[in-house]
């Protein structure tokens, strides 16, 4: 910041212009940070895929031919479908029962990740009172 006004920053505009050029030129692996993903699990869930493939295919086509679509269908935000499809909160079981009927996706394992961090917590949990004891 150059100056602050109140409780914000002020930023010179040449400043910023010359940061944004500067990130635009770096490798798209470096543009920004990455998203944080639950420790020790593996990077993508099989169920996550399989949905992203389905949507791209066009599976729920005409009822539902996008992403965005089967979000609104799912009555959710766009912040909480990304939360579920990272696993990191749970998909409940009226929305599973929708994205088996509109896309025909196997949901068997939808809530596998999810269930893995949360045994892993209760174990390092335990293992620390154990420890401790």
């Amino acid at each position: 910041p150059v100056a602050i006004e109140g409780n914000s920053p002020l930023y010179d505009e040449a400043a910023i212009d010359a940061f944004a050029q500067e990130r635009a030129r770096r490798a798209p692996s470096q543009r920004g940070r990455r998203p944080r993903l639950m420790p020790g699990l593996a990077r993508d869930a099989a169920f996550a895929e399989r949905l992203r493939a389905a949507s791209a295919d066009g599976a729920g086509a005409p009822e539902v031919p996008t992403q965005a679509a089967l979000i609104d269908l799912l009555g959710l935000n766009v912040v909480t479908f990304g939360e579920r499809m990272r696993g990191r909160t749970r998909w409940t079981d009226a929305e599973l029962e929708v994205i088996r009927r509109t896309l025909g996706v196997d949901t068997t394992d939808a809530n596998e990740v999810v269930d893995r961090a949360r045994a892993a917590k209760r174990q390092a949990r335990a293992a620390r009172s154990h420890a401790g004891s």
